[in-house]
């Protein structure tokens, strides 16, 4: 089981620790200090909300009272120390981006169609990669994705049994398979001149990935780690321009 790949905009990061900060320095100017100083912890409702152009590029990440625009999303912020909450504000804003791009990806075609029910579900995941996914562990967030457009396709074929539906589905889907192949191509180019570092997957619940899948996910890390970016694909997965489809 592979998906085209998925990663977070090089700048997502640095913006959720500044909305973070400016965040608690707000809540903690409004308290007197007696208050503050006895006080171990307080959680906010807040909002989070990614801005996007016309091109539907990604620009800014806000954290606000209230919601913003339809994109906003609800955001529990813990404000007992900062390292806890840019840690919490952290996990919970990746995890409403992979949200959006399975709901994204979904809509360009069930890249998952193709596999029978048991495929799915024989298919084993790390039980933290619902609610925890490191955004420095690139390997994680490709998993994290998986799992959950795995649950979208388990979800739609739980509301539908036509085999009409799943068929147009698999037809729809034929451009990524064909993409996924390319990417495995320039993968096994690229392998040949790696050194054993850099096409090791070494890391905790590594032991669920697939062995023909490891060589794609140490292909990807090795970009994202130098260029933040992939060679064939943006950010949502998509084919950049005068790659073949």
């Amino acid at each position: 089981m592979l998906a085209l790949p998925i990663a977070l905009p090089a700048t997502l990061v640095a913006q959720i620790n500044y909305e973070t900060a400016k965040i608690k320095c707000e809540f903690d100017d409004a308290l007197p200090e007696r208050f503050r100083s006895s006080m171990k912890c307080a959680t906010l409702n807040l909002w989070g909300t990614f801005h996007f152009d016309s091109s539907d590029r990604f620009e800014t990440f806000t954290l606000s009272t209230s919601a913003r625009s339809k994109l906003s999303f609800r955001i529990k912020f813990e404000n007992e120390t900062f390292s806890r909450a840019r840690y919490t504000v952290e996990n919970q804003a990746i995890a409403a981006w992979l949200d959006k791009a399975v709901e994204k990806r979904m809509k360009a075609g069930r890249e998952l169609a193709h596999l029978s029910d048991e495929e799915l579900n024989n298919r084993k995941f790390s039980n933290l990669l619902i609610d925890h996914v490191n955004a420095h562990e690139h390997i994680d967030l490709q998993e994290a994705f998986l799992l959950r457009l795995r649950n979208a396709e388990r979800s739609l074929r739980c509301a539908s049994t036509s085999n009409h539906e799943k068929l147009s589905a698999i037809k729809r889907a034929e451009f990524m398979f064909r993409l996924l192949k390319v990417e495995r191509l320039e993968a096994e180019i690229w392998a040949r001149d790696a050194d054993s570092d850099e096409l090791k997957i070494d890391h905790w619940g590594a032991e669920n990935i697939p062995e023909n899948v490891q060589l794609i996910y140490a292909y990807r890390r090795y970009h994202m780690n130098r260029k933040e970016a992939f060679p064939l694909f943006d950010y949502w997965g998509e084919p950049l321009v005068g790659v073949d489809q």
